[in-house]
């Protein structure tokens, strides 16, 4: 099963991308997405649609970096941030893919 590591929470709609988060469990087979953030957070979003839950790994993480933030003061101090966190997954455990909508000028 291939994983995709989501960073919803670098996107200015996060919730458009759950929504096609929860679209993708119905449609692609054999695919696990995984979501840092808030689980309680990404649920009540995510239950408002048809969704396969066997198809999501929830992962913690407290903080969000936002537009407004300094990059790397960002990254160095939100460091239970979803973008940190999820960078941190993949250099233990580089088989997720990752994808990140963010607009800040980390990946500049």
């Amino acid at each position: 099963m291939k994983k995709i590591l989501i960073d919803v929470f670098g996107s200015d709609h996060p919730e458009q991308l759950l929504e096609g988060c929860a679209r993708c469990t119905l449609e692609v087979p054999d695919v696990m997405l995984v979501l840092p953030g808030e689980e309680a957070m990404l649920r009540a979003e995510l239950e408002k649609y048809p969704c396969n839950w066997d198809a999501l790994e929830f992962m913690p993480a407290s903080e969000i970096i936002t537009n407004h933030d300094d990059p790397i003061d960002a990254v160095m101090h939100k460091r239970d941030s979803t973008l940190v966190k999820g960078m941190q997954r993949l250099k233990r455990d580089p088989e997720p893919g990752k994808v990140n909508f963010s607009k800040t000028k980390i990946f500049r």
